[in-house]
């Protein structure tokens, strides 16, 4: 197969004919600012778009809580933004498995569509938190 590069959000779209939506952390990085994708007519490029910011913004916990509430309603979510350390790739969308709460922690579980790579930060399937922390799975 021919495959590109693009934009997650529109390809989500495409795909699902669902709105489609990016949260963007601030540069204080304290709050999450969502853009509702829009597409634009333009006769050379049928794939043409844009983000258009939308009034809701989020703390991280809430931000948490939401993708959570998304999570449960067998939403697709996806995750990006990773700085190229510990294992995960800059400039790289992840497939987002599942969001939960354990043992008052909050995790996200994500995968590589690549299949190339794997967390090795914490909580990563060889930390020994797992070991510390036998009641979370």
């Amino acid at each position: 197969a021919n495959l590109e590069g693009g934009s997650t959000t529109w390809a989500l779209r495409c795909m699902s004919g669902d709105d489609a939506r990016e949260f963007w952390l601030d540069d204080s990085k304290t709050k999450f600012q969502r853009y509702d994708l829009v597409f634009q007519e333009d006769d050379k490029d049928k794939r043409k778009m844009g983000l258009r910011r939308s009034k809701e913004v989020h703390s991280s916990d809430e931000m948490f809580d939401l993708m959570q509430k998304y999570d449960q309603m067998q939403s697709v979510l996806s995750g990006s933004g990773a700085d190229g350390q510990s294992g995960l790739h800059a400039h790289h969308a992840y497939s987002i498995l599942t969001v939960k709460k354990a043992g008052g922690k909050r995790f996200v579980q994500f995968r590589n569509p690549w299949g190339q790579g794997e967390w090795n930060g914490a909580w990563s399937d060889k930390s020994e938190l797992w070991a510390k922390n036998p009641s979370i799975k």
